[in-house]
């Protein structure tokens, strides 16, 4: 067990939410947990951030929908910048959610808002190894 524990720690999330509310809980909640997070409330300056590998991001999870970028639209960006790119997008609308679920992609998650932090981590779990 303690094996699988110092693998997730080392496992870093890039995490684009523009509500600072839930940011901050999911933030707090997958740095409890011991994954190294770089977060941003801007889909631009994540690009920037997985552009410029500086860091090795496991996994992004994404708001789909975010002032100035569709999330989905930053999804294949992102795909096209690290095609092996693990995404979780979650999103409270359902016509974004028949979207996401109507156009299946390998290595793609989605998460409804409103979520548990519960079953956050279980995705997060699921997407990242």
């Amino acid at each position: 067990m303690a094996a699988s524990s110092n693998t997730l720690s080392e496992r870093t999330i890039l995490l684009v939410e523009d509500e600072e509310t839930i940011r901050t809980i999911v933030l707090d909640a997958l740095r409890k947990e011991g994954y190294t997070v770089i977060e941003t409330h801007n889909p631009l300056h994540a690009a920037e951030i997985l552009g410029s590998k500086l860091f090795s991001v496991d996994l992004l999870i994404s708001d789909v929908v975010m002032p100035g970028m569709n999330g989905l639209e930053f999804a294949k960006e992102m795909r096209a910048m690290q095609p092996k790119l693990k995404i979780i997008l979650t999103t409270g609308s359902l016509e974004m959610k028949q979207e996401i679920e109507a156009q299946p992609t390998p290595n793609q998650y989605f998460l409804e808002k409103p979520f548990t932090l519960d079953a956050m981590l279980a995705m997060v779990a699921k997407a990242i190894l």
